[in-house]
């Protein structure tokens, strides 16, 4: 979206988690697209950082971690067992990043591939990782 068009959904995104009582510190666009101007408009409103598929980014700085999110598809049939079958060879594969970052739609979990898959992909990496934050991670970057 242009920028002024992306202005008053984050706007009111913000101000529904604020009368909820959180404060938000980071943001995800819709499928990981960001417009132009995304990252000024997320410093004005002091979020401290943001993701794209490939990595994390620090809001401040621009300064990014490479992290690709093991994410999962339900639009159609072949694409939730595509992605179910990814996410396996990602968790058997030696060169697995050092960071995983796991990223569900809701909705996702209703098709039975992809719930076996992730459910199988969560117990792999809770024997092997240690859980983080993403503050925690864009604090390192």
């Amino acid at each position: 979206l242009p920028p002024q068009w992306a202005e008053r959904p984050l706007a009111r995104g913000l101000q529904l988690f604020r009368r909820l009582g959180l404060e938000p510190v980071g943001f995800l666009p819709p499928a990981w697209l960001h417009g132009p101007g995304a990252l000024a408009q997320l410093r004005a409103r002091g979020l401290q950082y943001t993701e794209g598929f490939w990595w994390i980014q620090r809001v401040a700085d621009g300064a990014r971690h490479f992290a690709p999110a093991l994410s999962w598809s339900s639009a159609v049939p072949w694409r939730s067992r595509l992605t179910a079958g990814i996410a396996t060879l990602r968790n058997r594969s030696p060169w697995m990043q050092p960071l995983v970052r796991v990223a569900v739609h809701p909705p996702d979990i209703l098709i039975q591939v992809v719930e076996d898959s992730l459910r199988a992909s969560l117990e792999v990496l809770r024997r092997a990782r240690r859980l983080t934050t993403y503050r925690e991670v864009a604090i390192r970057s």
